[in-house]
């Protein structure tokens, strides 16, 4: 489909073009935009030098490109929110249930405090504050996002830190807990932790609970990340959900389980 296109626009720029139907548009201006920035930085490498051709920058495109198909095939009901504060808020709105308001991956705070600010009940963020455990793409190493063990501060009296590795805090905060999940929150990035965080949480994950993932897809290999993590949690609970929202411009996604 969208994904199609690459390889046109490059057998084109090569020469070997063969004409072909237009490509069918999906409706978002975001694809576009994206395609002409990706073509102009591609046309301005030396044409005596293909091999110059920045590769991540093509497999930033085909991932934006199947993000594309995947928001067509499976999200056309969601309400785009563009941008990644704004689908918090939506997805904040968008809760029915009493409960649990949990964050996994807290880093500054910087959207800790965004909900802290829109939600009155106790809200619970868990990091270790040491960075990634494990490698998540080519740049983004272990340790990346490390605060050196340091929980930043927070002003909020309803803020409440949980500071430690997810399988080390979650089973024993949950313990003296009693509710269910209202709102979650995970930006833990990788597999494994979004992985260890659903599974904890998978009895206290019922109907009308919303989950925001920070970073879901549009990126190479989004699909072995928090995408492939809660898709494996949906079919091994057989749990049935809904997208409600997502951030065209950015990674997230909102659900609600039904």
């Amino acid at each position: 489909m969208i994904g199609n296109l690459i390889k046109r626009v490059f057998r084109a720029l090569s020469g070997n073009a063969v004409p072909t139907a237009p490509v069918p548009s999906i409706g978002d201006e975001q694809i576009a935009r994206a395609v002409h920035v990706a073509l102009g930085q591609f046309l301005r490498q030396p044409l005596a030098h293909p091999s110059g051709v920045d590769y991540e920058l093509v497999a930033r495109l085909q991932a934006a490109a199947e993000a594309a198909d995947y928001m067509v095939k499976h999200m056309m009901g969601a309400q785009n929110l563009r941008g990644r504060a704004e689908l918090l808020d939506f997805a904040l709105g968008a809760c029915t249930v009493d409960g649990l308001v949990m964050e996994f991956g807290v880093f500054r705070g910087e959207s800790l405090r965004f909900i802290a600010k829109r939600v009155q009940q106790e809200i619970v963020g868990f990091d270790s504050f040491e960075g990634l455990p494990e490698d998540w793409t080519s740049f983004q190493k272990q340790g990346r996002f490390t605060l050196n063990g340091v929980v930043p501060e927070f002003s909020e009296p309803h803020i409440r830190i949980c500071k430690g590795w997810f399988e080390d805090t979650l089973p024993g905060f949950l313990a003296e807990q009693t509710e269910c999940a209202r709102f979650i929150h995970i930006d833990c990035d990788i597999y494994s932790s979004t992985r260890t965080v659903l599974n904890l949480l998978s009895p206290r994950i019922v109907k009308g609970t919303v989950i925001v993932f920070d970073e879901y897809l549009n990126y190479p290999s989004w699909r072995e990340h928090e995408f492939r993590a809660f898709q494996e949690f949906i079919d091994s609970h057989q749990l049935n959900y809904r997208y409600i929202g997502f951030a065209s411009s950015h990674y997230s996604v909102a659900v609600v389980i039904e």
